[in-house]
């Protein structure tokens, strides 16, 4: 991680619960993913075309996005490993269902369950022996991990969804013993899932699709022991479903319509509270959803017969093209407040600490899973870009300590039109430590609300030597004064001759 005031622990093979994780690929590095633009934005560093050892490749901007980038790892200066293509290469997911460790449904399947009268979901062992054709066969596996693959390389940089072919569910378990006793969340998965074959549709996709639901998707209770080690190395694999780059991932932040059963709250769930927070650690908005706030308008249609390839296509064909992006309206209130912070290790445990969990044990496999997908996301990013966030004071707060621990190679960091007020800059600041974010020279503070108090907070960091390279700060836009400008930039006496701190600021003060 390269910074110099945190050392967190890093899993070994003898003390972590991640000693059986899926392997990655190893072997050298092509060009990796190119910058992104959306309301959170990565780059990662790359080689450009020849292949090279990933022990001496620089951090450096991506340089195309229609490369893929194969290595295991990168070492940063400091010798800690960062396994990005384990969130981004086919290999990481084919592995885990070439083992069958977990196993993926059809939407087809699962929705015309949804729509039955009684609806049932039945556990994974029930399906293999009443029902294998719910399962996605070899070649819709094939098709369906291709489109993962090219989401998470290829698409990168158009901000646009385009509706890959599997989708993760996380969602709270309605009982300890069955997640769905009498189809409710069956009956509520059901319209989303049309809507989403829809859409893949009006882009030219075939419109099934592969559902990871851990239920069907695992092995469940009463397992034989080859089956408890299965479900053991799938749990191990989870964070590879929910923070791969090409999965789409949907957050049941609500309970059933009706609850007459008592759901418990989705915030309240241990494994929900991390399934989000990898989400939230290396996607794009466009592909972790909230579909507590889903409403399908005209799209989520039922359909007595389900002739997928020619039905999608027949009834969409006169609403969109394939040249077109079907979902900025209906795709904005599910992305809207879904990216959480990151958060440093020990403050993720401590939160970790107040969630449900049915097996209390699960919570060090969950710590180790979010450390290693943070460290692997904000470790090896040279830039990241957030906008349009409804953090709170606490969140930007944590968001500096998740900084402090993970972001030893952090070059740009972009907060521009963030929601920053005086008490969020004021609360970032005062996380940030001696030495953070060593290697960051330019720091996007545009169009925030906060003062010439933020700025103070700002200096005060400074001050004490946080951000030490950085030369670079854009403030047009903010409520802030020349006064507050002129105290940032008093704050970084004694650079080097030629590299003067620089602190822009708009004529245009925000109203």
């Amino acid at each position: 991680m390269g910074i110099c005031c945190c050392k967190p622990a890093v899993p070994t093979e003898d003390s972590s619960p991640l000693s059986e994780l899926a392997p990655v690929p190893s072997g050298g590095a092509t060009v990796a993913r190119a910058t992104t633009s959306s309301s959170h934005e990565f780059s990662f560093n790359s080689s450009h075309s020849e292949v090279v050892d990933p022990k001496t490749v620089p951090f450096t901007v991506g340089a195309s996005a229609k490369k893929k980038r194969e290595n295991a790892s990168y070492k940063s200066s400091k010798g800690n490993v960062f396994q990005v293509d384990r969130y981004k290469v086919r290999t990481s997911l084919r592995e885990l269902v070439d083992r069958k460790d977990v196993v993926l449904l059809k939407a087809s399947w699962l929705s015309k369950q949804g729509f039955k009268e009684r609806p049932s979901l039945p556990a994974r062992q029930q399906l293999e022996e009443d029902e294998p054709d719910a399962f996605a066969d070899p070649q819709m596996l094939e098709r369906c991990l291709k489109e993962v693959v090219r989401a998470a390389t290829e698409l990168v940089g158009d901000d646009l969804c385009h509706y890959p072919g599997v989708v993760v569910i996380s969602y709270r378990w309605i009982t300890p013993a069955h997640p769905d006793p009498h189809g409710t969340v069956l009956t509520m998965l059901a319209p989303m899932l049309e809507w989403y074959a829809a859409q893949r549709a009006v882009l030219g996709f075939e419109p099934d699709f592969c559902v990871m639901l851990d239920w069907c998707s695992t092995h469940q209770e009463p397992r034989s022991d080859d089956q408890k080690q299965a479900f053991e190395r799938a749990q191990k694999s989870m964070d590879i479903w929910y923070a791969h780059w090409g999965t789409m991932t949907w957050l049941l932040s609500s309970p059933p319509p009706d609850n007459s059963e008592g759901a418990r709250e989705y915030s309240e769930g241990g494994w929900t509270t991390f399934e989000q927070a990898v989400c939230s650690a290396g996607k794009l908005p466009v592909y972790c959803l909230d579909m507590g706030k889903f409403s399908g308008g005209g799209a989520a249609q039922k359909f007595e017969e389900r002739e997928w390839r020619v039905k999608y296509r027949e009834l969409f064909a006169k609403e969109g093209t394939r040249d077109q992006n079907p979902t900025d309206a209906g795709l904005k209130p599910m992305i809207e407040g879904t990216i959480r912070p990151p958060l440093a290790s020990e403050a993720f445990k401590a939160e970790l600490e107040q969630k449900q969990l049915t097996a209390p044990q699960d919570r060090s496999l969950l710590s180790a899973l979010y450390n290693q997908v943070t460290r692997a996301m904000l470790g090896s990013a040279s830039k990241l870009s957030y906008s349009q966030l409804r953090w709170s004071a606490s969140d930007f707060k944590n968001f500096g300590g998740a900084l402090n621990q993970f972001a030893g190679n952090l070059e740009t960091l972009g907060l521009s039109r963030a929601g920053l007020d005086d008490a969020g800059l004021e609360g970032w600041c005062a996380a940030l430590q001696e030495g953070a974010m060593p290697k960051l020279t330019s720091l996007k503070l545009d169009w925030n609300p906060y003062t010439d108090l933020g700025c103070t907070a700002l200096a005060a960091a400074l001050q004490r030597k946080a951000m030490p390279l950085l030369v670079d700060i854009t403030m047009d836009g903010s409520k802030a004064t020349s006064q507050g400008v002129e105290a940032v930039r008093a704050a970084r006496p004694g650079l080097e001759e030629g590299s003067p701190l620089n602190v822009s600021l708009s004529m245009r003060l925000a109203t």
